[in-house]
């Protein structure tokens, strides 16, 4: 097999990202949006349509300086207003900020910046806005 066709092998790429309270990032997901596939004690396999990610039931006390995961989506706008709805902020004690432009890509991106329980930044992304 070539370097060129093994990429084609790719089914899935998921991210573990870690979490200080297992259950409450759980909640935190599933309010969010994200249905969960599969959960044990260890990891929740956690997705939105055909992409997801695994939640580990471990603590990274460092992930909080520089764990970055980008949701990149089709109506950033449609994920504010269920951030907003279901009172994410509020509910979780985390920081969200709206939707606004940076200069990413061709056309730039308008993105959300979504802090999660245990201080993972979520970056949820709209290009060529």
């Amino acid at each position: 097999m070539t370097e060129a066709t093994l990429g084609e092998t790719v089914t899935a790429l998921r991210p573990f990202v870690p979490c200080d309270d297992f259950e409450l990032c759980k909640r935190f997901y599933a309010d969010l949006g994200f249905s969960t596939v599969h959960s044990d004690a260890q990891i929740a396999i956690l997705a939105a349509g055909a992409h997801s990610f695994v939640l580990q039931n471990y603590r990274w006390p460092s992930a909080r300086d520089n764990f970055v995961v980008q949701l990149v989506v089709d109506d950033v706008d449609a994920w504010w207003t269920r951030i907003e709805t279901a009172g994410i902020a509020a509910n979780y004690g985390v920081k969200a900020t709206a939707p606004h432009q940076l200069p990413w890509g061709a056309k730039g991106a308008r993105v959300i910046h979504l802090i999660d329980p245990t201080g993972v930044l979520w970056h949820i992304s709209q290009y060529g806005g």
